[in-house]
């Protein structure tokens, strides 16, 4: 089954905020995002959002605001801005209780950026827009995740990916390869200081020396 929102009152009407939105679309600063959504951002989470791309040769980035201080919109800020830049392979995973909510805030505070529900197909939708699907649906299927190039991959409630055993994690972690990864958490440590490290060697094995000197050098 595949669903497929966004919103315009006539293919006029698209055409003509396509083309306006086109014209911004190079901008940093979040220009076409702020022009067709209808949300609420705070500034401090266009810091969040601008901290994320902040630089081209970044693999990944972690967003650990508290709950309810908008970690979704920051993710969204970023989504949105890809879109905008002519990078559309964008996939997020989730929980299947948190789909809902991604889904209301796409349509109706971000209602000209399309999207699509994967829900347990074998392959990837048709449709263009931004992918939205579970862990589950996105492990079992993960030959069909790695066969695209993605622009980004969101990952929300991502301190399940702290674990560098488990079979999920290390399926994920190959089937989306190079992509960058945005890794949502308000908990990057949970049970010890090594959950950050795995969160960190999840986006990029490169960043920190090995787990041993990391544990010796930062346990209290």
């Amino acid at each position: 089954m595949v669903e497929v929102k966004t919103k315009f009152q006539s293919k006029y009407s698209a055409i003509v905020e396509a083309n306006r939105l086109e014209s911004l679309a190079d901008d940093k600063n979040f220009l076409p995002v702020y022009a067709s959504s209808n949300a609420k951002i705070y500034p401090y989470q266009i810091m969040a959002a601008r901290f994320a791309l902040r630089s081209d040769y970044l693999k990944g980035c972690i967003l650990c605001d508290e709950a309810s201080l908008g970690k979704t919109y920051e993710a969204l800020l970023v989504a949105c801005q890809k879109w905008y830049e002519g990078k559309p392979n964008i996939l997020v995973i989730l929980p299947p209780n948190l789909v809902p909510q991604w889904k209301r805030k796409l349509e109706k505070d971000f209602p000209t950026v399309p999207f699509v529900f994967w829900n347990n197909s074998k392959t990837l939708p048709d449709e263009v827009g931004i992918i939205i699907t579970t862990y589950d649906i996105a492990t079992r299927h993960a030959l069909a995740v790695k066969e695209r190039e993605w622009d980004l991959v969101i990952f929300d409630e991502a301190d399940i990916l702290s674990k560098p055993d488990n079979k999920m994690v290390q399926t994920l972690k190959d089937a989306v390869g190079n992509a960058y990864k945005l890794l949502l958490t308000p908990t990057p440590i949970t049970m010890s200081i090594m959950d950050i490290y795995w969160l960190i060697h999840f986006i990029d094995e490169s960043v920190l020396p090995d787990a041993d000197w990391f544990y010796k050098r930062y346990f209290r």
